[in-house]
């Protein structure tokens, strides 16, 4: 993996390390657009995007509850991180990991609608 992706996937983890409150998935999403165009993970960096950017939109609303808040992050960071430690250690992710990110988010996202 190139030098510069690998910075660039390590900014993104400190950006979800540091929490995913709308300034940071604001950030995440733009660097995710920058990463699918630039590094031959396009699809990994599409699905995070994705998720990151339909989760700042949910946030948009105005203010949740810290409980509200939690319900909708549950498991989101840690899968993320998850995968961008795969993808830089192995230089590559497999569906698995992708789809339960994504099962996780959707399950997330339809618990904080209810």
């Amino acid at each position: 993996m190139p030098n510069h992706v690998s910075q660039r996937i390590t900014r993104l983890r400190e950006l979800v390390q540091q929490g995913l409150h709308e300034e940071n998935l604001d950030r995440a999403v733009r660097e995710c657009n920058s990463l699918a165009q630039d590094s031959t993970h396009v699809l990994v960096f599409f699905t995070l995007k994705s998720i990151f950017k339909e989760l700042a939109e949910t946030l948009e609303s105005g203010a949740v509850e810290l409980q509200r808040y939690d319900e909708l992050m549950k498991g989101v960071s840690e899968k993320v991180l998850a995968i961008l430690r795969i993808l830089v250690s192995e230089n590559v992710v497999g569906p698995a990991e992708l789809e339960d990110l994504v099962r996780t988010h959707i399950v997330n996202r339809n618990l904080f609608r209810s």
